[in-house]
């Protein structure tokens, strides 16, 4: 008989197969839209859970709001974005971003809230990475299979590449960093899984480098500098390796493979200590905001992606985008959704002794701002999918790995 902690375990592999598959994008071609294999994980993985028992109140309040969120998107939307529900596929921004919305977004939310329902168990949360770690072996491959797009100076701009549509960088960041949160958990292992182990974090830390996505080099310096300051177990390991995969990018750049880090990652870090680092969505907001106030109920949804002169199909910000195109009333929500992850992710932060020495509680923290960062920088409505997993996955995980007997203990409940 199958014990509870592999039971577990398995049950969050499947529900952590079904969050992250779709972010392979068409590299994987089984004959079926991998947003609908994810969605087929993810199924299982609710139902499992529901036969068990009924809906949290948490979650419960949380699915709320999300159909409130819903039922405005909808009322702001077209009669041919409506139609698109029914035949998902690929097409005009403008027509499909219903679809998106609902396939990519709405139902997978709605999914993981049963899932993650009343799941308060450590292998559950071990098993979820488990997940993680099997579609980033798969994204280590296309990155593998893409090498010279990837690794070249010439990739972004490469019309072959872009024309192609089968490796997404930012899909591929986020997967890698999702994975390398789950690998630096801390948990006991023999030396030969310790040493496979170290040496999968130093590909991903290389590799989320390689691709040259400035918002998850910014989280693995942010964890360097925790791991220092906690002088944790993990510190020698990370920090090497972070430091040698830096070198060997000045390495390529310095040999003229990879002169793009030169005009993409290192020079963000400049931007970020002269207070820029927005400065490259300013034309963006300065559109959006003359809109919002020339018009506070709303265009419509993707009616930024209309009215925008320009290429940018969407701010590249949750928040602003719903003030834009769903109005006063969609922006409040939206708001609402990010203030409640920020919230739930900062409020175990106290006291800071406690938040300090609890590794893997801080690990699910900066996961849960990380994704509100990467949202509110480069987010749209319809890919904010991994953020609202967040809204449900992050007090979950802190209440499995948060010590009860702590006297200092704090609950983790969203508001």
């Amino acid at each position: 008989m199958v014990n509870t902690y592999i039971l577990a375990r398995r049950e969050g592999f499947i529900l952590g197969i079904g969050v992250l598959w779709p972010y392979l994008g068409r590299g994987l071609d089984l004959g079926i839209h991998n947003k609908i294999i994810g969605l087929l994980f993810l199924s299982i993985a609710a139902l499992v859970n529901i036969m068990r028992g009924s809906l949290d109140k948490t979650n419960s309040k949380k699915l709320m709001v999300l159909f409130i969120l819903f039922i405005i998107i909808l009322l702001y939307s077209s009669q041919n974005q409506i139609y698109s529900i029914f035949s998902p596929g690929y097409g005009n921004y403008v027509e499909v971003k219903l679809s998106y919305f609902v396939y990519s977004v709405f139902l997978p939310t709605i999914l993981v809230a049963f899932a993650l329902s009343n799941q308060n168990k450590k292998s559950y949360i071990y098993g979820i990475f488990d997940g993680f770690l099997l579609i980033s072996i798969i994204g280590v491959i296309f990155v593998y299979q893409y090498r010279e797009y990837v690794i070249f100076s010439t990739w972004r701009s490469s019309k072959e590449f872009v024309e192609m549509e089968e490796f997404s960088i930012i899909s591929m960041s986020l997967i890698f960093t999702f994975t390398l949160m789950g690998l630096i958990l801390p948990k006991k292992r023999n030396w030969f899984i310790n040493s496979i182990r170290y040496l999968y974090i130093f590909l991903l830390i290389f590799l989320i480098l390689i691709l040259g996505q400035r918002a998850h080099a910014m989280m693995l310096f942010v964890l360097m500098c925790f791991f220092i300051y906690r002088r944790a177990g993990m510190l020698s390991v990370f920090l090497s390796f972070f430091v040698l995969s830096v070198i060997l990018l000045y390495v390529l750049t310095i040999i003229d493979v990879s002169e793009i880090y030169d005009q993409r990652l290192f020079l963000y870090w400049s931007q970020v200590l002269e207070g820029e680092a927005t400065n490259s969505r300013k034309i963006l907001y300065d559109f959006a905001f003359e809109g919002i106030a020339n018009n506070p109920f709303g265009g419509g949804l993707a009616s930024f992606a209309v009215d925008f002169p320009g290429n940018n199909v969407y701010p590249h910000n949750d928040i602003v985008e719903a003030f834009y195109e769903l109005g006063l009333l969609g922006g409040v929500v939206m708001t609402y959704i990010v203030f409640s992850i920020v919230y739930t992710s900062v409020k175990v932060m106290r006291p800071f002794k406690n938040f300090m020495w609890n590794t893997e509680i801080v690990l699910f923290s900066f996961l849960g701002l990380f994704m509100v960062g990467h949202d509110l920088k480069a987010g749209s409505l319809d890919a904010m999918g991994l953020m609202l997993f967040m809204w449900f996955f992050v007090p979950v995980a802190i209440k499995a790995f948060e010590t009860k007997a702590s006297e200092t203990s704090h609950s983790v409940e969203a508001i």
